[in-house]
């Protein structure tokens, strides 16, 4: 929605902090959605409450994170004048992943103690 906005110049200094807040709260909601099926799954699946809710807490912190790097990535490389609709998706899919990766590590060591 970003990089649309900003293509058609929609998307100004008054209102990007409305978007942001937007893609926050859009962020959560999928996270939430998200963490439910998944954590739900790999309870049903493998029986571990433990890693169902390490699974959940990664899905909601890694799909907040993906929505503000959707946002800030695209507007940081409008701002350098650098053409966000070409630049911005391998960026914010590399980061994604590895964000995603350290969350799930970060979790399952904490709760592996």
């Amino acid at each position: 929605m970003v990089v649309r906005a900003l293509a058609t110049n929609q998307l100004t200094s008054a209102n990007t902090a409305w978007m942001l807040f937007r893609e926050f709260r859009i962020a959560i909601a999928n996270g939430i959605a998200l963490a439910i099926v998944g954590a739900l799954g790999t309870y049903v699946v493998l029986g571990d409450p433990q890693l169902s809710l390490v699974f959940a807490m990664a899905l909601v912190i890694n799909s907040l994170v993906a929505g503000l790097v959707g946002v800030i990535v695209p507007v940081t490389l409008d701002k350098a004048r650098i053409d966000p609709a070409v630049s911005s998706g391998g960026v914010r899919d590399d980061h994604d992943r590895c964000h995603g990766l350290l969350q799930l590590s970060r979790f399952g060591g904490a709760t592996s103690r």
